[in-house]
């Protein structure tokens, strides 16, 4: 789940700024010639929404902030995560409204400011900085046990603090309730996003036992190593072929000398990892809410393969009820 939502966080903005620039004001017939992948995150503007309603998602920003930065303006409709969220700019943040739980669900800043002179903040006043923003958005966020880490290892000298807050009940399933929060050395937020949850779903009893999951998982991390085999098997042709599909110029290329070569290159040992080691992997299990399911997260770390890539991990997602594999993916 943190790997999917880091995924979104980035490519939401990202594309939020590029469209807000040039797409905020499609028509409906230009809307339906645009790559569905890419209008789930762009801003458009449906026909149909009442000003009450844009009212409604206006006052929430303003609700919770309890202060502007200038005129706030309604830009349009973003569809994040099968959810549609109201947007909103003011001369320094857009906003991301969700007027079915009546929250603001994100927050950016759209020009960073310019380095200052104020006294700078150290972690534990940052802690307390996304701590009261987020008691503005989510009234009873810290009613419960909360898990908050805190990463200031940016590169980048705009970002000074990146903290995450993720609620839990006090079986230690987390409910779903998940918040990012970015800032620079001065205090200011520069990045928030939040995930809701459902605090009653996370009180089940999940059918799937914990030992269980991790089979499952186990499971689906064999199926993954077979795919990577496939497609290293695949020929150099049928790669081509399917490259040319897509408009791609031919992806073999030529040796050092400019000429292709004659003989085709020696054929690699078979992929192999070792997933049968499990006391040499690092394997962590979550209970959580996630799209209102609870679901098992598991991660699979440290599995050393016959490539020379450093150890890969497998990230894989389990319906705690139902034992279905919802989501799975690997590094590499």
């Amino acid at each position: 789940m943190k790997n999917e939502k880091y995924l979104l966080i980035t490519f939401n903005l990202i594309l939020s700024i590029i469209f807000t620039i040039g797409l905020t004001s499609c028509t409906p017939k230009a809307e339906a010639n645009i790559n569905p992948y890419i209008k789930e995150w762009m801003i458009y503007k449906p026909e149909g929404i009442s000003e009450d309603s844009i009212n409604e998602g206006l006052n929430i920003v303003k609700n919770t902030l309890d202060k502007t930065y200038g005129y706030i303006k309604y830009q349009g409709v973003k569809k994040m995560d099968e959810e549609e969220n109201f947007v909103y700019q003011d001369d320094i943040y857009e906003y991301s409204v969700n007027l079915d739980t009546k929250h603001l669900v994100s927050m950016f800043i759209l020009e960073l400011p310019a380095s200052k002179e104020e006294k700078t903040i150290d972690k534990n006043q940052a802690i307390e900085i996304a701590q009261n923003f987020i008691k503005k958005v989510f009234e009873d966020f810290f009613d419960y046990d909360v898990d908050i880490k805190v990463d200031n290892d940016f590169s980048e000298s705009f970002r000074e603090f990146g903290i995450n807050f993720k609620q839990k009940n006090e079986l230690g399933a987390y409910t779903g309730y998940d918040v990012d929060i970015e800032m620079n050395k001065w205090g200011e937020i520069i990045f928030y996003v939040s995930l809701e949850g459902n605090p009653e779903i996370a009180k089940q009893k999940p059918k799937i036992s914990k030992e269980k999951a991790i089979d499952i998982a186990y499971r689906e991390a064999k199926k993954m190593v077979s795919e990577i085999i496939k497609r290293e098997e695949k020929p150099i042709s049928e790669v081509n072929e399917k490259a040319k599909d897509m408009g791609v110029e031919d992806i073999t290329q030529p040796g050092d000398s400019g000429k292709y070569p004659e003989e085709p290159p020696e054929k690699a040992e078979k992929f192999r990892a070792n997933l049968d080691e499990r006391n040499k992997h690092k394997v962590t299990a979550e209970l959580a809410v996630f799209k209102n399911k609870l679901q098992w997260f598991i991660e699979i770390d440290n599995v050393e393969t016959n490539r020379d890539w450093r150890p890969i991990g497998f990230s894989i997602s389990i319906d705690a009820n139902t034992g279905k594999t919802l989501q799975r993916d690997h590094t590499r």
